[in-house]
């Protein structure tokens, strides 16, 4: 697996590990009218957008994130310049256009839970740009991470700038550190995929 591919599975398994402190009490369940007034109460933002950089293995990259709020997570990777991959995570699935192998990979959550070792869902990969926890430590059987991160006022709510992974996963170790700036919120997105027609597709 090519390095490009290694830096999008290890910002999943970072959202994954940001989310693992989430309290397991199982509330009591309101009317499907309260839930709808819940969810609109609490949704911080419609659409929220970063510049993204960093560096693994001493390799420069950049790229830019967007969020349609608990709907669509799209991430643009550049190297030197050029566009490596683009990735798109919805409620159901992920995938990835790694443009470096001519390469399209479409998996479900469940597929992508079992590599990690953990559960992954849709919650996971957005709260890796949103969650504000300033210090995570995780263990797993495959997996042991710490995750630190300094955070930003953004439109009167807070947001990491600043994310540094030190993690061990099978036995493989990642250091990595992921600078976001020049957040907007609530501005008109697009959230172009489209498959090319002669790339190899993997499941």
């Amino acid at each position: 697996m090519k390095r490009i591919a290694y830096i999008l599975i290890i910002l999943v398994l970072f959202s994954a590990c940001t989310s693992s402190k989430k309290s397991t009490k199982k509330p009591s369940k309101p009317t499907t009218e309260a839930r709808q007034k819940d969810k609109e109460k609490q949704k911080p933002f419609n659409t929220y957008s970063a510049k993204i950089s960093g560096s693994y293995k001493g390799l420069p990259f950049s790229g830019t994130a967007r969020i349609a709020y608990d709907s669509i997570v799209w991430v643009s990777i550049t190297e030197l310049g050029i566009e490596a991959a683009r990735a798109k995570m919805t409620k159901d699935s992920m995938f990835v256009i790694n443009k470096l192998e001519k390469e399209y990979i479409a998996i479900p959550y469940s597929r992508a839970s079992s590599i990690v070792g953990m559960p992954v869902d849709y919650a996971f990969v957005q709260n890796m740009f949103l969650d504000t926890t300033q210090t995570t430590t995780i263990n797993k059987d495959n997996f042991s991470a710490t995750i630190k991160k300094k955070n930003t006022a953004v439109q009167q709510m807070f947001l990491p700038y600043e994310i540094n992974l030190d993690a061990l996963f099978r036995k493989t170790q990642y250091k990595m550190t992921i600078k976001v700036k020049n957040h907007k919120l609530n501005e008109t997105l697009t959230y172009p995929f489209d498959k090319p027609s002669n790339y190899k597709e993997r499941h």
